[in-house]
């Protein structure tokens, strides 16, 4: 049964009250064809609290939230939350993959006939956690991305990632929303609008026409986003069709950012500041401090002794907001100690005094006749050819050296696919040590995204 509290205790409704209370007819959501305004999200939250009040729902189940990209997905979340229940937002791309590892951790349950179906056609396992555990009590499950092997599933108690933002305050702004509610960032960006009170652009598609237009129609001041779109938009000139003035910030994160895009769209957005972010799905989303708008260079601020970095490893010992992390394979394992434990990030990273730059996922080196090969540091030297815009350096499987090196290349549309090679390959042998040298590059003139809007690999 569920608790008697109500929802107005609840501090994001207590946030949209408050925004209520300024400005009556303050705009919540705004697409190509429609707009919400909070007080038509706020009767959504308080719709969704009865529906779940006449459900007589149980704290034994995780509910599965269903990001439709609408008002009613983030109500839905918001009322379950308030009321106390364990949730997991999920993306109609990865929801086959997850519900199927969702399935060996706890009972799945839904109160939108969307999911509802599909929940039932689940086989009853038996699950690792039963309803007696903490972590079915008002925590977000998130998924990591999967990109070293099988998603590790990650509980976050709600009130910290909400209380974080109590001290923050600024003006109202129009905001992309880029990442999902899925992301650990997109909720952080999420909750970040809802206390300010901001308005959130939806988008069907993320193509930069398709940004940079709603940008230009709906005054766009904040745009946070990942370095593969920002590639993007260096790659396309869009600036040249539309009129992207109204821009203030730009966040990027979740992979490691092109410094000579960076720069250039710095020269191209002089009065646009951008931010650089640093989140784990396991730890949540740091504080951090670039260097300089054109800097990949951060520090993070957290105390000396929280952080270390072994053999160029980054370990972090922070006060986590996860409260479990549930791993697939080999076998189904639950680690609960995760707030006391030095935490490898797997990212090797560089250190000059107190600023830190990221060099790539240890996961991601290259092991060439027993030469260790770094992929960052290839697409650093690569990327100063000016024919080049953007490479993703990985690893093959190879019979005599174990592994061999890839290179995938974007260069610009004026060149072609031969000339490209040619030059690379020059530039190969005179810049790199001979294991370092792709033995296959793949020329292409366009980027691909995934659903998180990073790199495909």
């Amino acid at each position: 049964m569920v608790e008697d509290n109500s929802i107005y205790d609840f501090p994001v409704v207590e946030w949209i009250r408050k925004t209520l209370t300024n400005d009556t007819k303050r705009v919540f959501l705004k697409s190509e064809n429609d707009q919400i305004s909070y007080s038509e999200l706020l009767k959504e939250i308080e719709e969704k609290n009865e529906l779940i009040k006449s459900r007589n729902l149980t704290y034994d189940s995780i509910y599965l939230v269903l990001d439709d990209n609408k008002h009613t997905s983030i109500a839905e979340l918001i009322a379950l939350l308030a009321n106390g229940y364990t949730v997991c937002p999920l993306k109609s791309q990865t929801l086959e993959k997850h519900l199927l590892l969702l399935n060996q951790i706890a009972k799945i349950d839904s109160i939108s006939k969307a999911t509802d179906s599909i929940i039932k056609k689940l086989s009853k396992n038996k699950t690792l956690i039963d309803s007696s555990s903490s972590l079915l009590r008002q925590n977000i499950v998130f998924f990591t991305s999967g990109t070293s092997g099988t998603p590790k599933a990650v509980f976050h108690s709600a009130s910290p990632l909400i209380e974080k933002f109590f001290a923050k305050k600024v003006k109202p702004e129009n905001a992309i929303r880029f990442l999902g509610f899925d992301h650990m960032g997109g909720i952080n960006t999420i909750l970040a609008l809802l206390h300010n009170g901001s308005t959130f652009i939806a988008l069907e598609s993320f193509t930069v026409d398709k940004v940079c237009k709603a940008i230009q129609d709906f005054s766009v001041s904040f745009l946070p986003t990942t370095p593969t779109f920002l590639t993007m938009l260096y790659l396309s000139k869009a600036w040249e069709k539309f009129d992207l003035s109204s821009l203030k910030l730009i966040s990027y994160g979740a992979e490691i950012m092109n410094e000579k895009v960076l720069i250039s769209l710095n020269e191209k957005f002089p009065l646009v500041e951008f931010k650089q972010t640093y989140g784990l799905t396991e730890l949540g989303v740091l504080s951090i401090k670039s260097k300089s708008s054109t800097s990949t260079w951060l520090k993070l601020n957290i105390p000396s002794g929280e952080f270390r970095i072994v053999d160029n490893i980054l370990h972090l010992k922070v006060p986590s907001q996860a409260n479990a992390i549930i791993e697939f394979s080999p076998i189904v394992t639950l680690n609960d100690k995760v707030k006391t434990e030095w935490f490898n990030t797997q990212d090797m990273v560089e250190q000059e005094e107190d600023f830190i730059r990221f060099l790539g996922r240890n996961t991601d080196i290259i092991n060439v006749a027993g030469q260790k090969v770094y992929p960052e540091e290839i697409r650093q030297k690569l990327e100063t050819l000016s024919i080049v815009k953007n490479c993703h350096i990985f690893g093959e499987k190879n019979i005599i050296t174990g592994n061999t090196v890839i290179a995938r290349i974007t260069v610009d549309n004026s060149i072609s696919e031969e000339s490209a090679k040619l030059e690379i390959l020059t530039f190969c042998r005179e810049k790199l040590l001979k294991f370092q040298i792709p033995s296959r590059i793949e020329i292409s003139h366009n980027l691909l995204m995934n659903e998180r809007f990073k790199l495909q690999r």
